[in-house]
């Protein structure tokens, strides 16, 4: 009954149990892995049982209730937010073909259908039991594992197993079944086969490795496997065969099984996850970045990607695009620095820790060399004698063969030298490239190039030949060219600067040079530099090494991950065609342990024999086929509308919503149900009706919609996965939004109605009120006639008493403008301030009567046109006679008139009034800070008026501080000063007015005019009392010694400069701050 063991072992060896040479590239410890637990929001971190429903959501089990995840979060049911799902503990999942999901507790069966979860109509045959397991046979049947016996449900009708039916133990642990309709009962005391209504018992006796059956899996090849509490056994033509040795951990716990698309058998343990796929195993532990070694769950989802739930968290595993070579699989170190392939096929690999050999022919690593240090290695490269070079930071430079190493001395002075570039040389020696300059080194002798022979830094990165055989030197500033005849070049920019740390160069054949540096990839071509950053479309601007791929891209590595670029793009770019190229860029999730890769070492990155790209990372050497097509994934992703929110109140969600009437807000959440890369998921969203076009979602997964009026709408959402496969039907619902009562038809149709029947009436009801107005307006004709007469006399009084007022007001004008000239020629300033004073308040209370009393007039006179005017509407007989008996129209042309003038003359005497209180402003007891344009300017609108019009004033007021001073006085001197500089251009002539500081703590203003001028014996005495200039008679001879005054009682000077005929100029000088 059992198979030889022997035939497994030799197909065991056949198919490579021992890894084939491309077994690493398969292995899962290379697969992307990301894990979830409860501080990313799992309500526990035990992860039972895993499935993807129908819909697209991932379904978890735990101790803490249902956990559905989409892509971005986690919604836990449980008995707080799901009365129905009274017990937390969810032991097992299965979704039915009828897209129901069916929920094993520690207390019984429910069911999740609709978005609703529930007992089963058969739950009182299911209530109270510990469901262990769940299995789908034939038409939707269901079998269901119970600590208390087996359940067959079949259209909702419940047929029980039992000890008493052959059961040999009523706990069921796991469940499968066959093609063939049979099924498959794991329990502890061993594993039963129902099959046509016999049980048949599988045993230690028939091959199982224990009794303890945890765990059972049918894969597409019809395979039963079991996982037991000591190991894994499988059943073809129900027979049991142990699995072959070397499948997982010898006698491991099984703790469940999965049966991937590829044939590949994932086994979950106690001690980590395993595949077996096609001979070859690997596995992912703890080592890794798994969660928990202590595997509970295994699911693979539509687009392949493989859930593992442990004691600790749930994780992922897909494969990526590229492998990584690790600790785990031999290296001294993850912190890989530089990966050179000998001429014999095996690749150095230096590391922070030492030198590493590997071999892809059997994938061996070795790490121990005789005589070579356990030490960061930077650069590795092969002489022309086939001898291997190594250069490591600070512990010198060591060569050999077979693995044996001897130290090389270049130098007298090499302790601390770090040596970052090595490069054989024509003649069959060896460049190296140092902290400390560049050396050649063959048989024994040593040349050194610094910066004293003409390289631009002593500081060297990276060394390669151009096409001319000239050795290209690139350095941490500047890259240089040692001519065959030792002559040094600088290669320059543009603008003749220089390039920064030149990390890796890489020539072509066609003489194109490719640089990378920490500032942008650059192009030497005939002798022109050409750059390339960011700005053009490059993932980054720091490239530390280059690589062809042989298929049209150039491969850089920098420290966000590695990226390629079509090198016909760049190409384009360079030579105008095209002004931006377009960079695919690579990381954590295409399979990398780390985004950062490392540099400034050579070789940074090789292409391999075969084609493989490899690329030294912080976390392990990262290899790439890039002859090996990506895998698409072509899934388009399920689209779920969650939830339709109100002002953050949850509305049901169905195929048609209906919003009711005044609400302003709501929004749309919806899910996009694509694992691979969430990050990478397109959406967009449209409402039709509203949206003109698509709107993109960005990273949010909900649509917010304010103020839409009413009508029926239709929101439409679609995304796209990772790799651009739109699913362009999404999910959609219809809205229909209510109107209010008043944005109703019927409501404008009754109010149309009632419109017109209130214009209907309206029309009737003012027919009649005519006709009794009509009557009622026989009567009031007389009684109006009487009052039109007397309201004509009393307009004739008022007439007659505005013209009187108007005389008044007119007189009261000359007086006042006699007044004023009569004030401006006295020469007494101090009376002329109480009198100025003392004439606007006493003129101020008649203006105001006067003001007020026009505004009530103007208002009798137009109530009595209208009056007029109606009264002519009517049939009053004689009333036509009697207005143009009394020139009634020429009266209503000349009281508007005369108001105006009344109202015009009033406003100017008032304008003159408040000048001169502004000029003749009471003293305070104390000086004011004042501004001197602003005295200036007081005193020319008082004065204004009596200025020859051939007299010109010209301003220059600079901008001065303001002055402590009494402004009353000031405007006195401004006064007199412009006073006499007109009578001194009795022709005309020009008045200058200027205001400027003469320091920080003094203000200088002048008056200066084009008239006769003062004679020089006249300017000595012009500030002396009764001294005038003048005709006797035409002046006091007062004024200037007041200006003197008051100029001298502010602590300030006056003076005056004059010649006869040239005009004369007085200038007054203030302090800013009175002591």
């Amino acid at each position: 009954m059992i198979k030889p063991i022997l035939t497994l072992l030799l197909m065991a060896l056949a198919t490579g149990f021992i890894q084939r040479p491309e077994a690493w590239s398969q292995e899962i410890n290379s697969y992307t892995h990301d894990e979830w637990t409860t501080d990313d929001g799992l309500p526990q971190n035990t992860i039972l049982s895993v499935i993807q429903s129908h819909s697209g959501y991932i379904w978890l089990g735990t101790y803490e209730g249902l956990v559905r995840y989409n892509g971005t979060s986690f919604t836990v049911f449980d008995s707080r937010n799901t009365p129905a799902l009274t017990n937390h503990a969810i032991i097992s999942l299965l979704e039915t073909t009828d897209s129901t999901i069916w929920i094993g507790t520690r207390s019984g069966l429910f069911s999740l259908k609709n978005q609703e979860i529930g007992l089963p109509d058969f739950s009182q045959r299911t209530q109270g039991r510990f469901i262990r397991s769940l299995a789908m046979g034939q038409d939707n049947e269901l079998w269901v594992g119970t600590d208390n016996g087996l359940l067959q449900i079949r259209n909702g009708n419940v047929k029980e197993y039992r000890l008493s039916d052959g059961l040999i133990s009523e706990t069921i642990t796991a469940l499968t079944t066959g093609p063939d309709g049979s099924v498959w009962i794991g329990t502890p005391l061993g594993l039963i086969r129902l099959s046509d209504g016999q049980f048949f018992t599988y045993g230690l006796r028939e091959g199982l490795p224990s009794l303890y059956i945890r765990s059972l899996v049918t894969d597409q090849n019809q395979t039963v496997w079991v996982g037991t509490s000591n190991g894994l056994a499988r059943i073809i033509d129900r027979e049991i065969e142990k699995a072959p040795p070397g499948l997982a951990p010898e006698n491991p716990v099984i703790t469940s099984l999965m049966s991937d698309r590829e044939g590949g058998l994932w086994i979950g343990t106690d001690e980590g996850v395993y595949r077996f796929n096609a001979g070859l195993q690997s596995s992912f532990t703890t080592a890794d970045g798994l969660s928990s070694n202590r595997v509970r769950s295994l699911f693979q989802d539509r687009e392949g990607t493989m859930w593992v739930g442990t004691n600790v968290g749930l994780n992922t595993l897909r494969r990526g695009r590229f492998t990584v070579l690790t600790s785990a699989k031999g290296l001294s170190d993850d912190y890989t620095r530089t990966v050179y392939e000998a001429p014999d096929g095996w690749v150095w690999i230096g590391t922070s820790s030492g030198l590493n050999a590997w071999n892809p022919a059997d994938n061996k690593i070795r790490q121990q060399f005789q005589g070579l240090p356990v030490t960061e290695v930077l650069s590795v490269a092969s002489d022309e004698q086939g001898q291997l070079w190594v250069g490591t930071a600070g512990k010198g430079l060591y060569k050999g063969r077979a693995g044996v190493f001897s130290p090389v001395v270049y130098s007298s002075d090499q302790n601390g030298s770090v040596i970052r570039a090595l490069l054989p040389s024509s003649n069959g020696g060896m460049w190296i490239g140092s902290t400390r300059g560049l050396y050649h080194y063959r048989n024994g002798q040593v040349s050194l190039f610094t910066n004293r022979n003409g390289t631009s830094n002593n500081f060297i990165l990276s060394l390669a030949y151009e096409a001319s055989g000239a050795l290209l030197v690139g350095t941490s500033n500047g890259l240089n060219r040692l001519n065959p005849d030792g002559q040094i070049d600088m290669i320059r920019l543009p603008g003749g600067g220089l390039m920064s740390n030149v990390f890796s160069i890489y020539p072509e054949a066609d003489s194109l040079v490719w640089i990378g540096t920490d500032a942008g990839l650059y192009l030497l071509k005939a002798e022109k530099v050409f750059r390339i950053t960011t700005r053009e479309g490059l993932f980054d601007d720091v490239a530390f090494q280059i690589l062809d791929d042989a298929q049209g891209n150039l491969w850089m590595t920098c420290n966000k991950g590695i990226y390629s670029v079509s090198r016909q793009q760049l190409l384009d770019l360079v030579d105008g065609r095209r002004k931006s190229v377009e960079s695919q860029a690579y990381g954590k999730t295409d399979g990398l342990k780390t985004s950062q890769c490392n540099g400034s070492s050579q070789p940074a990155g090789w292409r391999t024999r075969d084609g493989r790209l490899l690329f030294p990372t912080a976390r392990g050497m990262a290899i790439l086929n890039p002859a090996e097509k990506p895998t698409i994934n072509t899934t388009p992703p399920p689209v779920v509308l969650e939830s339709i929110l109100s002002y953050n109140l949850p509305m049901a969600v169905s195929q048609r919503v209906e919003l009711s009437p005044g609400i302003k807000r709501f929004e749309f959440q919806f899910a996009v149900l694509s694992f691979i890369e969430p990050e990478k998921v397109q959406c967009r969203y449209r409402l039709f009706g509203y949206d003109d076009d698509w709107i993109d979602a960005r990273n949010l997964r909900q649509a917010t919609y304010t103020n839409l009026p009413p009508g029926r709408y239709r929101f439409q959402v679609i995304a796209a996965n990772n790799d651009g496969y739109w699913n362009d039907d999404g999910a959609s619902v219809d809205l229909y939004v209510e109107p209010l009562f008043y944005q109703t038809s019927w409501f404008w149709i009754i109010l149309v109605g009632f419109f017109g029947l209130l214009l209907t009436g309206g029309h009737f009801y003012r027919i009649s009120s005519l006709k009794n107005s009509e009557r009622r307006l026989a009567v009031l004709v007389n009684e109006r006639t009487r009052d039109i007469v007397a309201e004509k006399q009393r307009s004739d009084e008022a007439r007659e008493s505005l013209r009187e007022k108007s005389d008044a007001l007119q007189v009261a004008l000359t007086r006042l403008q006699q007044t004023q000239f009569q004030l401006i020629q006295n020469e007494k300033m101090a009376s002329l301030g109480q009198l100025t004073a003392g004439l606007a308040h006493e003129l101020n209370n008649p203006m105001n009567y006067i003001l007020s009393a026009l505004v009530p007039l103007k208002r009798d006179f137009d109530l009595l046109t209208s009056l007029v005017n109606d009264a002519r509407q009517l049939p009053i007989p004689g009333l036509a006679d009697a207005l143009h008996l009394h020139d009634y129209d020429e009266i209503l042309k000349e009281i508007p008139v005369l108001l105006s003038g009344i109202q015009d003359g009033a406003k100017r005497t008032e304008a003159i009034v408040s000048g001169f209180r502004r000029f003749a402003r009471p003293e305070e007891d104390t000086p004011k800070k004042t501004s001197i344009a602003d005295c200036f300017e007081t005193t020319l609108s008082v004065i204004g008026g009596r200025l020859s019009p051939s007299v010109l004033i010209v301003k220059d007021f600079k901008p001065v501080p303001l002055v402590d001073c009494f402004p009353g006085q000031i405007n006195q001197v401004i006064f007199n000063l412009i006073s006499n500089a007109e009578d001194a251009m009795p022709h005309g002539g020009l008045l200058t007015l200027s205001i400027s500081p003469k320091d920080e703590n003094t203000v200088q203003f002048s008056v200066a005019d084009t008239g006769e001028g003062i004679p020089e014996e006249s300017v000595k005495k012009i500030f002396e009392p009764f001294y005038s200039t003048r005709q006797v008679g035409k002046g006091s001879g007062l004024g200037l010694f007041v200006v003197y005054g008051i100029v001298n009682a502010h602590h300030g000077t006056i003076s005056v400069e004059s010649s006869p005929g040239e005009g004369s100029c007085f200038s007054v000088t203030l302090p800013v701050r009175m002591q």
